[in-house]
């Protein structure tokens, strides 16, 4: 209901009966309504993250030279920024400001970032001790700062804008680049 109409649509009653149980039984568990669009909210955010990573896995499968994870990491890029995952950009600006007045639903959204950014510098880690990622890159503040340059790109999706989504596309890479790559690498 909220990826078809936003959090105004919600009806606890179509809910419950698309989950098979009585309504009673969605208060009992959420609480009220406004628990149950956190615990959606949460979902939908830590959902959006599993989706991302696992593109990110299937991109670095085989991946067994620094070029071929350039390449890679490129070819991800471009599917993140793509028009196509501008729904799941939109997800996590959705839920992020939904949790402005929920600490409980920004509990939940931190612990999901917190897990996929430990997740993405692992394998981050890993290109690096294989000679693929500068040495001196914080690893860790590389997969939290894409993932905010990623959100980043919802600026210009949210309505008509100025800028063209191609060039806005070739900047970020040229920075992700810039930041991860040693310069004879960025190619």
């Amino acid at each position: 209901m909220i990826d078809s109409a936003g959090v105004p649509a919600v009806r606890v009653h179509l809910i419950a009966e698309a989950a098979g149980v009585k309504v009673p039984a969605v208060y009992y568990f959420f609480g009220s309504k406004e628990g149950l669009i956190e615990a959606a909210q949460a979902e939908r955010y830590s959902r959006s993250l599993l989706e991302s990573t696992a593109e990110f896995l299937v991109q670095m499968d085989g991946i067994s030279d620094a070029a071929g994870f350039r390449e890679a990491c490129r070819q991800s890029m471009v599917a993140y920024f793509s028009a196509a995952g501008a729904h799941r950009r939109l997800v996590r600006i959705n839920a992020l400001g939904s949790g402005y007045a929920s600490p409980d639903l920004l509990t939940a959204i931190n612990d999901a970032q917190s897990r996929a950014n430990r997740e993405f510098a692992h394998i981050l880690k890993v290109a690096q001790d294989n000679g693929w990622i500068r040495a001196g890159v914080d690893t860790t503040a590389l997969a939290a700062w894409f993932t905010g340059q990623l959100l980043g790109r919802t600026l210009i999706e949210i309505g008509p804008s100025d800028v063209d989504p191609d060039r806005w596309n070739e900047i970020s890479i040229e920075a992700v680049f810039a930041v991860a790559f040693e310069p004879d690498d960025r190619a």
